[in-house]
């Protein structure tokens, strides 16, 4: 009510400046009419948004038709247009995740470093935050990070295999900075006795004996 009487007080105000009002004024200047144009331009800004939110949603689906199919290029650049046309959006955070996992997957490291930190922890699905943080534990540049990148990913998920999983790449890239003994105390903390990466689990192993 406060807002309509101040409306209805300036529309008062301004039709006593002048004697003799024109038609149009009175209906620009009516508290009624006022308010309706208000309520219009509020919907219209709500119905606006929920348009962009929708474009959005859909550029990130044609864009993750390239992503499957390997299309990299493409998907890069509709990918990158999401995070110019929509900046603010989780779609955006989701563009540069994948943009990430494109620089990651091509080797250019530095540039996915940049795209996943910026998403990282922020994206609404937790196995696109666990990969996320998984990847960065593989390619930043100071074992100090990698370790708290991993760290950081075993607080998305409750999976005892997933938990294994990322916990050995902890232990590979422990051993690839010359943390030898460690990462095999990491690997040996493990239970392997039913373990889905068991292959991995050995591989990895097999390196860290060889760089004793």
């Amino acid at each position: 009510m406060q807002f309509e009487e101040q409306i209805s007080k300036l529309s008062k105000w301004n039709l006593s400046k002048k004697q003799n009002p024109s038609l149009i004024e009175k209906i620009f200047l009516n508290p009624v009419i006022l308010i309706l144009i208000v309520i219009a331009l509020l919907l219209s800004t709500t119905f606006n948004s929920k348009n962009t939110i929708s474009d959005a949603e859909i550029a990130l689906s044609n864009s993750m038709v390239y992503f499957e199919r390997g299309d990299f290029d493409n998907a890069a650049l509709q990918l990158s247009s999401i995070i110019n046309q929509y900046p603010r959006s989780s779609q955006a955070l989701q563009a540069s995740f994948y943009l990430g996992r494109i620089s990651f997957i091509n080797g250019e490291n530095e540039e996915a470093i940049s795209y996943l930190v910026s998403s990282a922890g922020k994206l609404d699905y937790d196995v696109l935050n666990k990969e996320a943080y998984l990847i960065l534990g593989q390619i930043t540049p100071t074992l100090k990070e990698a370790i708290k990148y991993f760290d950081t990913a075993l607080r998305f998920t409750n999976s005892e295999n997933e938990i294994a999983f990322i916990t050995i790449y902890k232990a590979k890239r422990l051993a690839q900075d010359g943390s030898i003994a460690e990462a095999k105390s990491v690997l040996d903390s493990l239970d392997i006795s039913d373990i889905s990466y068991r292959e991995f689990y050995e591989e990895v192993y097999g390196y860290v004996v060889s760089q004793s």
